[in-house]
């Protein structure tokens, strides 16, 4: 299967003296009011969603893509960890880098050495 890539052009809709970003209050599926509601623990549990798929046994569509998700988070937060530890030399941001790198796919070692 080869995807394609061509350009959409979507309707300029403005409505004057009306924001068109989404808010929590205009959202019905929000759960602003829920005591409890965090962003973080939404991502946390996105999170262990995608590492429980991609431990999965079975070779499945589910487990491709949270393998693939998981690598380019770690991916995505190794490198920069390792331009601000190499060439900047601002050690306590490429911790903070390795870290977030360690916990989105604990069981690559990358981020240690």
């Amino acid at each position: 299967m080869i995807a394609r890539r061509g350009r959409v052009s979507l309707p300029d809709k403005r409505i004057e003296g009306k924001s068109e970003r989404p808010t929590m209050e205009s959202n019905p599926g929000s759960r602003a009011g829920d005591e409890g509601w965090d962003p973080g623990n939404r991502f946390e549990s996105s999170l262990a969603e995608l590492q429980k798929h991609s431990k999965a046994r079975e070779d499945s569509a589910n487990r491709r893509i949270a393998r693939r998700t998981l690598e380019g988070l770690f991916i995505g937060f190794l490198e920069p960890g390792l331009a601000l530890f190499q060439t900047q030399k601002r050690y306590g941001e490429a911790v903070l880098y390795f870290g977030l790198a360690t916990e989105m796919n604990p069981d690559r070692p990358g981020a240690f050495f």
